[in-house]
């Protein structure tokens, strides 16, 4: 997989985790901790994503 190729599914994974996130907060019984740990997964794919950015930078 090509770093655009691989930026891309990262965005995409984000995109769907932030989706889900908010149709999980409008609900009246939401799991804190189940909520807690989507949040953690979205924010470690937004670091992958920024790390992979950098990392093409470097390259062009």
């Amino acid at each position: 997989m090509n770093i655009q190729s691989h930026l891309e599914a990262l965005l995409k994974k984000h995109e769907e985790l932030d989706k889900e996130i908010r149709r999980i907060e409008t609900h009246a019984f939401v799991s804190e901790t189940n909520l807690h740990e989507m949040k953690k997964k979205r924010l470690k794919v937004k670091e992958e994503i920024e790390r992979t950015k950098n990392y093409a930078d470097r390259r062009s």
